[in-house]
């Protein structure tokens, strides 16, 4: 048996991995048409400084029908994703319980 030289090498990294990496082409969308900045004029703020806006109630549920989620459960794949969320510059999501409400 010959040892083979490769022609690629293998690198450790700490950056985030996504495979949710389409989902980005569908936020770059949104922020094209402006859409990120209707629903802020039209929807008002949270009272409170833990709430979470309305983009990004709406933006979850996007990202939560596109990824194929069928359960408001699979959306917590998308809030655990910190890739992703790296990505779309977003920091909080609202868990599966508030989307309910």
């Amino acid at each position: 048996m010959t040892d083979r030289i490769l022609s690629f090498q293998f690198k450790q990294t700490r950056e985030k991995i996504t495979d949710r990496g389409g989902l980005v082409v569908i936020d770059e969308f949104i922020q094209a048409l402006g859409i990120r900045r209707q629903i802020e004029i039209e929807y008002p703020r949270p009272g409170s400084n833990r709430g979470i806006m309305a983009y990004e109630y709406i933006c979850t549920l996007l990202y939560h029908f596109i990824d194929g989620g069928r359960y408001l459960e699979d959306i917590r794949g998308i809030q655990d994703d910190e890739g992703f969320r790296k990505l779309v510059n977003i920091e909080t999501l609202p868990s599966p319980d508030s989307v309910r409400d």
